[in-house]
């Protein structure tokens, strides 16, 4: 399902690029996986009206999820291919294909660097580290002690948090057919020191090395970063087709504990497939309902009460969604008259457009953010923020050696919000900047990801991300 990516609110975080761009750069884009699950492609379409969507862009595995990092999309490909495609999304050409494994069923990839990243293997308890930038396996992590009693933990999804990577394990027990998989208490989160390479002891008490032990069981989908507390948020399934103990999960990465529901999987009714969180006072909740049929539910995460119904369609067709910060909700449809992709209004649930046919039945959204960085003519050079992540000031170094040169420094969080504003000196070709990581009232910002900016009085606006982290 969907992302990396990104938890959603990490995608969205990236996705801001596009809103601090200038009119000459190129807008977000969502990226659909499509499938028949015979085969499967990429389609794409813009964030802003007219919904004009692009398919059969690349082909991939037909049961796959994407990543998109450093400006590439990867396409983990599952069972039966086991492999990560590597892709250009300037001309939609695969730079690069590599092995993880025959048989290995990979579920996720998280880039840590261009020459370092990790892939979770279902069928395996040996977390692999590869250079994607050679498709190169340069070592493993051994999880093999979060196994259940199966022999094998079910690694899942995965999110890198400061200098951190937090995996998914299912633990689920598996059962010779026609018995159910049933998820054996508790699910966990793995964690890893990313400059050790060990993993961290959630624990200490406890002999052993022990994970983040969560509420809920059977983490389904992608993790995202709540903007608001810093915690990570994980959707749990719980066991299929029953009201048991899951739900919307809110761990401290801190503390490495879980923080309790955000809301239950009693509350909505169903399984959580899927959500993404437009504001402290509405969700978005993706539903298995009772007799299989899929919905578009809302919530109120400050509450965590469910608030109503935005779409029902009668059957289990809805696949993924995502909230651009833009102000749009992206929901994958994968009815089988009339597929495609539907927009909303994120702040009302308000249908704006579709379905939006996109070649195959969209089964995964992500965002591919526009690159500022590469503004045709642009002669900003702009440094990657430092340090990143940073528990206090980061520096931002450009070089702009023409006469446009930036004015104004601005720090946005993840909705867009400007928290920090500063108007620049004249300054030579080469220059930079000390951030005390505070707002415009003096307060230290929370944990989470921000945008660090320079705008020119012609226009021009150039960001890095940065994540604090306290």
């Amino acid at each position: 399902m969907r992302m990396p990516h990104q938890n959603r609110t990490a995608a969205a975080a990236a996705a801001l690029i596009g809103l601090l761009t200038s009119p000459a750069a190129a807008q977000d884009r969502i990226l659909a996986l499509t499938t028949d699950y015979a085969t499967g492609s990429i389609a794409a379409l813009p964030v802003a009206p007219p919904w004009n969507v692009q398919s059969n862009l690349a082909p991939i595995c037909a049961d796959a999820v994407l990543r998109v990092e450093g400006g590439l999309v990867y396409a983990v490909n599952r069972l039966g291919c086991d492999n990560v495609e590597v892709i250009d999304p300037a001309g939609w050409s695969v730079i690069r294909e590599f092995s993880v494994g025959s048989g290995s069923n990979p579920q996720d990839i998280a880039i840590i660097s261009t020459t370092r990243a990790y892939v979770s293997r279902y069928e395996s308890n040996d977390l692999l580290e590869v250079n994607p930038s050679t498709g190169a396996q340069t070592g493993t992590i051994s999880l093999a002690s979060f196994a259940d009693i199966d022999g094998l933990c079910e690694m899942h999804r995965m999110e890198v948090y400061g200098n951190r990577l937090f995996v998914e394990l299912q633990r689920m027990h598996r059962q010779p057919w026609p018995d159910l998989w049933l998820p054996v208490v508790p699910s966990l989160l793995a964690v890893i020191d990313l400059t050790t390479r060990q993993l961290v002891d959630a624990d200490p008490a406890t002999p052993g090395v022990q994970g983040i032990a969560l509420a809920g069981t059977n983490p389904i989908g992608p993790m995202q970063v709540d903007s608001a507390t810093g915690c990570l948020l994980v959707p749990e399934a719980g066991q299929y087709g029953v009201i048991d103990t899951a739900g919307l999960d809110r761990v401290d990465p801190v503390s490495l504990r879980s923080l309790g529901f955000v809301v239950t999987e009693a509350a909505l009714g169903g399984d959580l497939i899927d959500f993404a969180i437009w504001s402290a006072s509405r969700g978005y909740a993706l539903v298995s309902l009772p007799g299989f049929n899929t919905a578009l539910l809302t919530f109120n995460p400050t509450t965590g009460q469910g608030t109503g119904t935005v779409y029902n369609p009668g059957g289990y067709v809805l696949s993924d969604l995502l909230v651009h910060p833009a102000g749009e909700l992206f929901l994958g449809d994968r009815d089988f008259n009339n597929p495609g992709i539907r927009v909303y209004e994120a702040a009302t649930g308000a249908l704006l457009a579709g379905p939006l046919a996109a070649g195959l039945p969209p089964n995964e959204l992500v965002v591919l953010p526009a690159v500022t960085s590469q503004v045709p003519g642009s002669p900003w050079q702009v440094a990657d923020a430092k340090p990143n992540p940073s528990a206090g000031p980061v520096r931002l170094s450009w070089t702009a050696p023409g006469a446009d040169r930036p004015s104004r420094f601005e720090v946005h969080d993840v909705h867009g919000r400007r928290v920090r504003s500063i108007e620049l000196q004249e300054a030579g070709e080469d220059a930079d900047l000390l951030w005390d990581g505070r707002d415009d009232a003096g307060r230290s910002v929370p944990s989470g990801v921000y945008w660090l900016s320079l705008e020119s009085g012609r226009g021009r606006t150039m960001a890095r991300p940065v994540r604090i982290v306290r």
